[in-house]
């Protein structure tokens, strides 16, 4: 949903023309599932949901050790669970999708709207009184200084992230899931509300042995998983020839 409709490019085909070598595209919320999965917190696990948390709400699913694409490719699209048919509007173009209420870019809209509204906040001075200049990390700064309104907007956005987690460990009966993005640096502050309601309101059976992690490649995460991508594509070509 962030790329223009109109402009596709087969950028594939264009780079291998181009360049003469072998080129794999993937979604790079796959290729970080698959990274974390290989070389980081998922090492050893056969079943593991990577969801990654910063401008948007991305996830890959590893299913049964081999990452799941889905049917046309488009598995994975976590960010895109419905829960707010009625709420805020997401980049996608539908309303109240998790990625709208749980995603940096989410609260740094809820702060600014608050703000708009005359809540008083840490962020008018934080911000130099430039609203448009607001993100998810000074929101984080100014809930760690006691502002209250700012703490709300991460509790809710913890909230949400919570039911999400909730509807795929039912979904998926994952062992592990792994957390990244650049929200997750906000630590227990989302992370404790989140897993601990996630636990809450998954079923037993699911609930019960599911572990959380926080990834441990950071941003190289996706870039571990390319490289493991183009190995395999090449292992299979040379396999095939």
């Amino acid at each position: 949903p962030h790329l223009e409709r109109e402009h596709r490019i087969p950028v594939k085909a264009t780079l291998e023309e181009c360049f003469g070598v072998t080129v794999v595209l993937d979604n790079d919320a796959n290729a970080a599932a698959l990274g974390e999965h290989r070389c980081g917190a998922g090492v050893g696990v056969s079943d593991m949901i990577y969801l990654t948390i910063s401008t948007g709400i991305g996830g890959g699913f590893i299913l049964g050790d081999k990452l799941y694409r889905g049917f046309l490719g488009g598995a994975g699209e976590v960010g895109h669970i419905s829960l707010l048919p009625e709420g805020p509007l997401c980049a996608c173009g539908r309303r109240g999708c998790l990625e709208a209420v749980s995603s940096g870019t989410a609260i740094a809209r809820e702060a600014t709207a608050s703000l708009e509204k005359g809540r008083d906040s840490l962020l008018t001075e934080l911000s130099n009184s430039s609203v448009e200049s607001i993100d998810a990390k000074m929101v984080y700064k100014a809930a760690l200084q006691g502002d209250v309104l700012c703490q709300e907007i991460i509790s809710n956005a913890a909230y949400y992230l919570g039911l999400g987690l909730a509807s795929l460990i039912n979904i998926f009966n994952p062992e592990l899931v792994v957390l990244g993005g650049g929200v997750i640096n906000m630590g227990d502050m989302i992370l404790e509300p989140a897993t601990k309601l996630a636990r809450e309101r998954a079923m037993p059976l699911a609930s019960g042995a599911i572990r959380f992690k926080s990834g441990c490649l950071g941003d190289d995460a996706g870039l571990v998983g390319a490289l493991l991508l183009i190995q395999e594509e090449l292992s299979l070509v040379s396999v095939g020839s």
